[in-house]
């Protein structure tokens, strides 16, 4: 449903009556607003890539109207109800999104880091499977064969010039994809998707990602979400351990190379994001234990099975699986944040970025975060910058925690 707010104020008036609603009735703690990037321009973000060139935010693309009811909106929940939170789900950088009212921002508490899951998942699906490179494809010529280019957007978007996002959220250059013959039809597969291990991460691309949001804007930083975990795609740990997280994540078994790397990873994907991308962090339910397989809804192409719609709590409940390391390390990453209070501490200032040795270290609410993604070398006596001089008393090992 779409609703035109440039023609009446009833419109305006239902839909802030409709958010006081929610929050009388249902005592919400906040909303999300969800594509605002679609409301915030007249062409609705689509066949656009933001560079970050203000002249994008400015101008008479930009729908004023959307902004009024925008601000409205984030004036009324936060005048009535002080408590309330609102999020952000915007593509673009919009600048001022969410800074207050009265200083000429939009009135959002938080935007979500929309990149930082596309950019884990990109890295490990790149590493991945046959299956993937199959997808993809099937997907281009899926939407080049399509000739409704309304139909084909559900298969993919611009996102970058000479770059299109799949709806699954990976991104890649479509001359690079595949070869197709005349209406569409696919005739070779895209080679050039090259493998990329783990230990050949750009760790500079990552940091880049995390850290790459507008100061004095407050970010809310997940590792995935729903979105990485539709069907077609799979959750985090599934892209890390992939088809032996269904024999080798009972303890009864032997530890694996798969299984021990990909529980490791994990722990550094989630606890890196949570303490460098932002100043919330977001935990899609099942992520916290490493949930495997993806989410599917019950729709005609599964003739309407609720298989796949749902989260295995009971893998956390069972003493001899490995989940419940996970969950317990999700546990112990939490309550450390609410010990030292990192992400109401500002950015973090990072000093130490080696590609070789994969090292990455940050100073965040007067810790030291020191990450080691090397998938064999440890350091000791290892020289990092700080910037306060002193001794720094040893807090959490990541190799050795939850490991019970």
């Amino acid at each position: 449903m779409s609703f035109s707010l440039s023609h009446s104020w009833e419109v305006v008036r239902f839909l802030l009556s409709n958010l006081r609603w929610w929050m009388e009735e249902y005592h919400f703690d906040g909303f999300r607003f969800d594509a605002v990037t679609s409301m915030l321009y007249h062409h609705h973000g689509i066949g656009t890539s933001f560079s970050g060139n203000y002249s994008e935010y400015f101008g008479t693309h930009v729908d004023e109207d959307a902004l009024v009811y925008l601000m409205l909106a984030n004036h009324i929940l936060h005048r009535l109800y002080p408590q309330c939170i609102t999020v952000a789900e915007d593509v673009s950088g919009m600048p001022g999104l969410c800074r207050s009212i009265e200083e000429g921002g939009l009135g959002f508490d938080y935007r979500l880091t929309m990149a930082v899951p596309d950019k884990w998942i990109q890295f490990t699906v790149l590493g991945s499977s046959l299956f993937m490179k199959l997808r993809i494809c099937s997907l281009c010529a899926a939407a080049v064969a399509d000739p409704n280019p309304l139909l084909a957007r559900l298969y993919l978007r611009m996102y970058q010039r000479g770059h299109f996002r799949f709806n699954s959220s990976q991104v890649f250059a479509w001359p690079c994809l595949f070869k197709m013959t005349k209406g569409g039809v696919l005739i070779e597969f895209a080679s050039v998707l090259k493998e990329v291990r783990d230990e050949d991460w750009d760790l500079e691309n990552i940091v880049h990602t995390l850290t790459n949001r507008r100061s004095g804007e407050a970010s809310i930083t997940y590792a995935e979400s729903h979105d990485q975990a539709l069907v077609g795609d799979k959750s985090l740990a599934f892209w890390l351990m992939d088809k032996e997280m269904y024999t080798n994540m009972s303890t009864l078994n032997a530890m694996t190379p798969v299984i021990d790397r990909g529980i490791q990873l994990h722990k550094l994907i989630r606890l890196l994001t949570h303490s460098l991308g932002g100043e919330g962090y977001l935990n899609f339910m099942g992520n916290e234990f490493g949930h495997p397989e993806w989410l599917d809804f019950p729709r005609k192409g599964n003739d309407e099975s609720y298989y796949y719609a749902r989260r295995q709590f009971n893998l956390v409940d069972s003493e001899h699986l490995r989940y419940r390391q996970l969950y317990a390390f999700d546990r112990d990453m939490n309550l450390t944040e609410d010990k030292y209070g990192w992400l109401a501490a500002g950015q973090a200032a990072v000093t130490t970025l080696n590609q070789a040795d994969k090292v990455i270290v940050f100073e965040r609410a007067n810790l030291l975060f020191i990450f080691n993604f090397h998938p064999c070398n440890s350091y000791n006596d290892y020289r990092v910058a700080v910037e306060h001089a002193g001794k720094y008393p040893f807090t959490r090992d990541l190799k050795k925690a939850s490991t019970s």
